[in-house]
């Protein structure tokens, strides 16, 4: 067994705060991560002054939770830093373990229970981008995955591991379930990809805040890399 566990709250941008969080623990895991915001500093930064915060402390272990898409050349912000701090934290833990999740669900999520509010409220539904895959999992599988990369650093450490669930959903496809299963029967509307760049540049969609990052993420597909 893993023995205890305890979820310490510190500022991921100040490393004396994460230092006294990581105090005397055999493994740490950097579960942060932001939609908008700060991105370099807690994404970036933030998982690189984590690791090495990790390694001062003398941690067995690291699971640095990523995202699929993550890559230093990728032309959002979000995948840009996510990448830079997987970068980060191998050159602070060699030894860490990288997962990268497709979009996570689970009671409390933010991205199925946000549409689900939204086609509850909403007599029309405007879908954006609604060609782009995902691959849904559970929070449930993904903190099994961390578990397991904790208890077995000599096994999965210095890995990347993509997590996906078991069905590959398109956005258009995903909110016509969400709908489904919540009982409702809104008008669904695909938008235009022009009119969706338009609203991403003002930041707002009815019922649905999105940026223009978001936007560029979601000209790519979010599910499992093959042979990853």
């Amino acid at each position: 067994g893993l023995g205890q566990m305890q979820f310490v709250a510190a500022d991921i941008r100040k490393p004396e705060s994460i230092a006294r969080a990581v105090q005397g623990s055999d493994g740490v895991v950097n579960l942060v991560g932001i939609l908008k915001g700060d991105f370099e500093g807690v994404q970036a930064r933030g998982a690189g002054d984590v690791a090495t915060a990790a390694a001062a402390a003398g941690a067995g272990a690291l699971v640095q939770v990523s995202a699929i898409g993550a890559d230093p050349a990728s032309a959002s912000a979000y995948g840009r830093s996510k990448g830079e701090g997987e970068a980060a934290a191998r050159r602070a833990f060699p030894h860490a373990t990288i997962l990268r999740p497709s979009i996570v669900f689970g009671r409390e999520d933010q991205f199925v229970n946000r549409f689900a509010a939204m086609i509850a409220s909403a007599p029309v539904v405007p879908v954006v981008r609604g060609v782009t895959r995902f691959q849904p999992v559970y929070v449930g599988d993904v903190a099994r995955a961390v578990v397991a990369a904790l208890a077995a650093p000599g096994q999965f450490g210095g890995q990347t591991f993509e997590l996906g669930g078991p069905d590959v959903m398109s956005m258009r496809g995903l909110i016509d379930w969400i709908a489904a299963q919540t009982g409702q029967r809104p008008q669904i509307v695909d938008l235009p990809d022009a009119i969706s760049a338009m609203i991403a540049n003002f930041g707002f969609l009815p019922g649905a805040p999105i940026t223009r990052d978001q936007w560029t993420m979601l000209q790519r597909d979010n599910v499992v890399a093959p042979g990853a």
